[in-house]
């Protein structure tokens, strides 16, 4: 009776373990010369056979508001330029935070570039956020 419980669990584990299959998500990210990330994609594949290296390709993302901004001189030495490829449609939220999640500054823009002014803060790193109703993006900006 134990042989044929022990057959049974060998049975079934072979049958699960030979039907499971996997799945794997990769990030890339590039940057500018600044060192502002200007680009993310995303790519989703499968392993098409078990015990395989075999995969395949399910679905590849570009985000395209990230590809639209750009945030620069960092590190600064106070001002921070963000300009935007084309003027938003919709009003962008920046807010400007401290290490220890403080909020320092909150703004609303709807321009094609904008300049934020921490030149009377002390140094240091701060965030800035840039949210529409769809995204949220983050950036780590040092001020010297």
């Amino acid at each position: 009776m134990k042989t044929i419980k022990q057959i049974a669990v060998w049975v079934f584990c072979t049958l699960v373990s030979t039907a499971v299959y996997s799945q794997q998500q990769i990030v890339n990210f590039g940057y500018d010369e600044a060192g502002n990330r200007d680009s993310r994609s995303i790519s989703v594949s499968k392993i098409t056979e078990p015990d395989s290296l075999k995969s395949q390709e399910l679905q590849t993302l570009q985000t395209s508001f990230e590809n639209s901004i750009k945030v620069y001189p960092n590190p600064t030495y106070g001002k921070i330029n963000i300009d935007f490829s084309e003027a938003p449609e919709t009003p962008i939220l920046l807010t400007i935070s401290d290490q220890s999640g403080r909020l320092i500054e909150k703004s609303e823009i709807q321009n094609a570039s904008s300049l934020i002014d921490l030149s009377t803060y002390e140094r240091g790193v701060y965030f800035l956020t840039v949210a529409t109703s769809d995204e949220k993006l983050l950036y780590k900006i040092l001020k010297q």
